[in-house]
């Protein structure tokens, strides 16, 4: 199981061949694929700073194709413990990512993202990259 991240979500939306390879292996391998609803917030955030409809409902189309993990209470908890961590302190990946990353690990999911530098931190925290 995979969760993915937003740069891998902008390179689908923006047809890059390299994101679109990786989502057809795992979807070759029967891979279940899922995002935050952070990284959903993130999109919209993109979609309306353009002022273009048509963005706004490609995010809905993509988000309609995956299941959308939400940010409950044992994340928050998680987003909170994690955020005295003494390594993630001293790195500051960023309350999105580390959002994200709470997420994405209280579902025991691995992240696939190009931001390895941010989620790498992360105890315990699977990171993929394509």
């Amino acid at each position: 199981m995979v969760c993915f991240d937003t740069n891998f979500l902008i390179e689908l939306l923006r047809k890059k061949q390299e994101a679109i390879q990786k989502l057809q292996d795992m979807i070759t391998s029967g891979e279940d694929m899922k995002t935050t609803t952070i990284n959903a917030s993130e999109l919209y955030k993109g979609a309306y700073k353009t002022q273009r409809p048509e963005e706004i409902i490609k995010v809905e189309d993509i988000l309609k194709t995956l299941e959308v993990l939400p940010h409950d209470k044992d994340s928050a908890k998680l987003f909170g413990e994690l955020y005295y961590t003494p390594i993630i302190k001293s790195k500051n990946p960023g309350d999105m990512d580390l959002l994200i990353a709470s997420i994405a690990l209280n579902s025991n999911e691995k992240i696939l993202t190009k931001n390895v530098r941010h989620f790498n931190i992360i105890p315990n925290l699977t990171v993929e990259t394509w």
